[in-house]
C-alpha cells in the first residue's frame, strides 16, 4: 500500500517537472519579434522545378450554366499532353479535366483538375489540382488578338500528386505549384511549370 502511494507520488511528481520544464521552454509570441529569437520562425519555403508541362485541352467543353452566386461551371476535358522537366517526363493521360467555375466576365476562374500522368519509366501519377486565373477585361480582348504574356494575368494553382510507383514515392509526400500560361501560346491548351515547395 505505501509502495502504491510512494509509485503514485513518484509518477505525478515526474509529470509535474516534465510540464513545467515545457513552459519554461516556450517562448512568449512577443519575443518571437526580438532579434535574439531571429532563427526561431517558420522556414521560408523554396521552390524546385520539377517539370515544364504542355496540357493539351482539345475535347468538348461543357458549360453547365449558371450554378451559383460564384459563377458558370466549366467542364474542359484534359486530352493529353507532354512533361518535359529535370524530376519527371512523361505524358499526359486522356482521361482527366478541369472543372472551373467562371465570374459574370471571364476575369475570374476557379480553377479544379483531376488527371493522370503516365511516366516514361512507366508510373501512373494521379494529379489533384486548384488554382485562380485572374486578369481584367482589357487583357481578354487582348487574348482574342494573340499570345498574351503571363505577366499580364495571375494563372497559378497548387497540386497534390500520389502513385505507388517505387521511383517516385516522394510525390505522396509533397506540395506542388503551378504557374501557368495561357492566352494563345500553346495553341492546344496551357503550359505549366511545376514546382516542389522545399
Amino acid at each position: 500500500m505505501i509502495h502504491n502511494k510512494l509509485s503514485r507520488l513518484l509518477i505525478t511528481s515526474l509529470l509535474l517537472s516534465i510540464s513545467m520544464n515545457l513552459q519554461a521552454t516556450e517562448i512568449p509570441p512577443e519575443d518571437l519579434t526580438k532579434p535574439e529569437y531571429k532563427e526561431w520562425a517558420p522556414t521560408k519555403p523554396e521552390l524546385q522545378l520539377v517539370t515544364r508541362m504542355f496540357a493539351d485541352l482539345e475535347g468538348t467543353r461543357l458549360n453547365l450554366g449558371k450554378i451559383s452566386d460564384a459563377g458558370v461551371r466549366r467542364i474542359v476535358p484534359i486530352t493529353g499532353g507532354k512533361l518535359v522537366g529535370p524530376m519527371i517526363k512523361g505524358e499526359i493521360l486522356n482521361l482527366g479535366a478541369d472543372w472551373q467555375i467562371a465570374n459574370q466576365d471571364g476575369t475570374l476562374i476557379l480553377i479544379e483538375a483531376r488527371y493522370v500522368l503516365k511516366t516514361e519509366d512507366g508510373a501512373l501519377i494521379n494529379v489533384t489540382t486548384k488554382g485562380v486565373k485572374a486578369t481584367s477585361p482589357e487583357i481578354l480582348e487582348e487574348s482574342k488578338k494573340g499570345p498574351v504574356h503571363p505577366s499580364k494575368y495571375f494563372f497559378k494553382q497548387y497540386l497534390t500528386l500520389e502513385t505507388s510507383h517505387p521511383n517516385y514515392t516522394w510525390v505522396n509526400n509533397s506540395l506542388f505549384i503551378g504557374s501557368i500560361m495561357s492566352s494563345g501560346v500553346y495553341k492546344k491548351g496551357i503550359v505549366q511549370d511545376i514546382y516542389l515547395v522545399k
